[in-house]
């Protein structure tokens, strides 16, 4: 099992998540070769209660077949919007979207540990602007 941390740079604040390897196979490595990654985060505008980075830096193969999409994603789940390369972390209840409506997108992993603390910093997104994330393999 693959574990890896999400924390808010300046801040004690970390989630612990869970690779779904057995869902979504070939994103999961994908992610995996891309940590660590230290990118900015923003709030989403249209998907919920989620935030979100673009360009996220997970490079998937050119015959990429997506997996695991859903537009329903649950409080903790992570997901790649793979055309524009969109990291979606849900820290509550939400729908992947663009202007135009749903956008399915591939849930490929959990948050496990962290998940209340972490939710509320993601609140603070809206009112305080983008915050850098560090996401690396856990140790």
């Amino acid at each position: 099992m693959k574990e890896f941390t999400l924390t808010f740079e300046g801040s004690s604040v970390a989630a612990t998540a869970v690779l779904m390897e057995q869902d979504a196979p070939r994103t999961c490595n994908a992610f995996w070769k891309a940590l660590p990654v230290k990118l900015e985060a923003v709030h989403s505008s249209w998907s919920g209660e989620c935030i979100i980075i673009v360009p996220c830096g997970v490079e998937t193969e050119k015959d990429y077949l997506p997996e695991n999409q859903t537009i329903y994603i649950g409080p903790g789940e992570i997901a790649l919007y793979t055309p524009v390369q969109e990291l979606l972390v849900f820290y509550g209840r939400g729908q992947p979207r663009w202007r135009n409506g749903p956008c399915p997108s591939t849930v490929f992993a959990r948050i496990t540990d962290g998940l209340d603390a972490f939710s509320q910093m993601c609140r603070k997104l809206p009112k305080e602007g983008a915050k850098r994330l560090l996401i690396r393999k856990k140790e």
